[in-house]
Protein backbone atom coordinates (compact mmCIF):
# COMPACT_ATOMS: atom_id res chain seq x y z
CA UNK A 1 0.00 0.00 0.00
CA UNK A 2 1.20 3.33 -0.67
CA UNK A 3 1.26 5.70 2.00
CA UNK A 4 2.55 8.72 0.41
CA UNK A 5 0.41 11.44 2.53
CA UNK A 6 2.58 12.88 5.29
CA UNK A 7 0.67 14.80 7.81
CA UNK A 8 1.47 18.31 8.18
CA UNK A 9 3.98 19.46 12.33
CA UNK A 10 1.75 20.91 14.41
CA UNK A 11 2.26 22.41 17.68
CA UNK A 12 0.23 19.35 19.40
CA UNK A 13 1.87 15.61 20.09
CA UNK A 14 -1.39 14.32 18.20
CA UNK A 15 -1.15 13.84 14.45
CA UNK A 16 -3.63 15.26 12.43
CA UNK A 17 -6.22 13.58 10.31
CA UNK A 18 -5.88 14.28 6.27
CA UNK A 19 -8.86 15.98 5.29
CA UNK A 20 -11.77 14.73 2.98
CA UNK A 21 -9.92 15.85 -0.49
CA UNK A 22 -6.86 13.99 0.54
CA UNK A 23 -8.59 10.95 1.42
CA UNK A 24 -10.45 11.20 -2.28
CA UNK A 25 -7.51 11.57 -3.90
CA UNK A 26 -5.58 9.12 -2.06
CA UNK A 27 -8.48 5.95 -2.55
CA UNK A 28 -8.42 7.34 -6.68
CA UNK A 29 -5.14 7.06 -6.85
CA UNK A 30 -5.19 3.52 -5.39
CA UNK A 31 -7.71 2.58 -7.10
CA UNK A 32 -5.86 3.48 -10.51
CA UNK A 33 -2.79 1.57 -9.03
CA UNK A 34 -4.60 -1.21 -8.40
CA UNK A 35 -6.20 -1.46 -12.10
CA UNK A 36 -2.07 -1.10 -13.81
CA UNK A 37 -1.25 -4.11 -11.12
CA UNK A 38 -4.40 -6.44 -12.48
CA UNK A 39 -2.96 -5.64 -16.26
CA UNK A 40 -0.94 -8.66 -17.35
CA UNK A 41 1.77 -7.96 -19.99
CA UNK A 42 2.52 -11.19 -21.98
CA UNK A 43 5.88 -11.83 -23.40
CA UNK A 44 6.59 -12.19 -26.70
CA UNK A 45 6.47 -16.11 -26.79
CA UNK A 46 3.11 -15.88 -25.39
CA UNK A 47 1.56 -13.36 -27.16
CA UNK A 48 3.24 -16.15 -30.07
CA UNK A 49 1.88 -19.13 -29.02
CA UNK A 50 -1.68 -17.52 -28.50
CA UNK A 51 -1.23 -15.93 -32.23
CA UNK A 52 -0.60 -19.68 -33.58
CA UNK A 53 -3.28 -21.41 -31.21
CA UNK A 54 -5.88 -18.73 -33.00
CA UNK A 55 -4.85 -19.41 -36.26
CA UNK A 56 -5.35 -23.21 -35.66
CA UNK A 57 -8.70 -22.82 -33.90
CA UNK A 58 -9.38 -20.59 -37.18
CA UNK A 59 -8.30 -22.70 -39.81
CA UNK A 60 -10.16 -26.08 -37.82
CA UNK A 61 -13.24 -23.64 -37.65
CA UNK A 62 -13.32 -21.40 -40.64
CA UNK A 63 -17.24 -21.54 -41.04
CA UNK A 64 -18.10 -21.51 -37.26
CA UNK A 65 -16.50 -18.46 -36.71
CA UNK A 66 -17.38 -16.36 -39.77
CA UNK A 67 -20.86 -17.32 -39.15
CA UNK A 68 -20.58 -16.26 -35.78
CA UNK A 69 -18.92 -12.71 -36.92
CA UNK A 70 -21.77 -11.93 -39.50
CA UNK A 71 -24.28 -12.20 -36.77
CA UNK A 72 -22.46 -10.14 -34.75
CA UNK A 73 -22.48 -7.37 -37.57
CA UNK A 74 -26.26 -7.81 -38.52
CA UNK A 75 -27.35 -7.75 -35.30
CA UNK A 76 -24.88 -4.64 -34.43
CA UNK A 77 -25.73 -3.31 -37.94
CA UNK A 78 -29.38 -3.90 -37.09
CA UNK A 79 -29.12 -1.99 -33.86
CA UNK A 80 -27.05 0.96 -34.79
CA UNK A 81 -30.01 1.56 -38.17
CA UNK A 82 -33.04 1.24 -35.46
CA UNK A 83 -30.88 4.21 -33.54
CA UNK A 84 -30.07 6.35 -36.26
CA UNK A 85 -33.88 5.76 -37.49
CA UNK A 86 -35.20 7.12 -34.09
CA UNK A 87 -32.89 9.92 -33.94
CA UNK A 88 -33.84 11.01 -37.67
CA UNK A 89 -37.47 10.65 -36.14
CA UNK A 90 -36.95 13.15 -33.40
CA UNK A 91 -34.82 15.56 -35.20
CA UNK A 92 -37.29 15.81 -37.10
CA UNK A 93 -40.52 15.98 -34.68
CA UNK A 94 -38.90 18.68 -33.11
CA UNK A 95 -38.34 20.81 -36.68
CA UNK A 96 -42.66 20.42 -37.43
CA UNK A 97 -44.61 23.32 -36.15
CA UNK A 98 -47.44 21.54 -33.88
CA UNK A 99 -50.20 22.78 -36.61
CA UNK A 100 -49.41 20.24 -39.15
CA UNK A 101 -49.02 17.63 -36.43
CA UNK A 102 -52.54 18.42 -35.57
CA UNK A 103 -53.07 18.06 -39.19
CA UNK A 104 -51.75 15.18 -39.82
CA UNK A 105 -53.10 13.40 -36.69
CA UNK A 106 -56.44 14.70 -37.48
CA UNK A 107 -55.71 12.84 -40.98
CA UNK A 108 -54.56 9.41 -39.49
CA UNK A 109 -57.79 9.50 -37.08
CA UNK A 110 -60.10 10.45 -40.26
CA UNK A 111 -58.80 7.86 -42.74
CA UNK A 112 -59.10 5.41 -39.84
CA UNK A 113 -61.95 2.91 -40.09
CA UNK A 114 -63.65 4.12 -36.77
CA UNK A 115 -66.15 7.12 -36.97
CA UNK A 116 -64.95 10.58 -36.01
CA UNK A 117 -65.59 12.98 -34.65
CA UNK A 118 -62.41 15.34 -34.82
CA UNK A 119 -62.35 18.04 -37.80
CA UNK A 120 -59.57 18.05 -39.84
CA UNK A 121 -57.31 21.20 -39.01
CA UNK A 122 -57.06 23.80 -42.24
CA UNK A 123 -53.41 25.55 -42.80
CA UNK A 124 -54.16 29.45 -43.10
CA UNK A 125 -51.90 29.33 -46.24
CA UNK A 126 -54.78 27.87 -47.64
CA UNK A 127 -57.44 29.79 -46.72
CA UNK A 128 -58.88 32.92 -49.64
CA UNK A 129 -58.21 35.91 -47.35
CA UNK A 130 -54.67 34.75 -46.94
CA UNK A 131 -54.35 34.22 -50.29
CA UNK A 132 -56.14 37.39 -51.41
CA UNK A 133 -53.97 39.82 -48.59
Amino acid sequence: MNLSYIAPATSFDTPASPSASSVASFTSTKKATDDKRRKRVLTAEQLLTNRLRSKEYYEAHKDKVLQKLRNHYSENREKERQRQREKYRRAKAKKQPVASLDAKYALQVSTSHQPTVVAPVSDQRLQIHFLLN
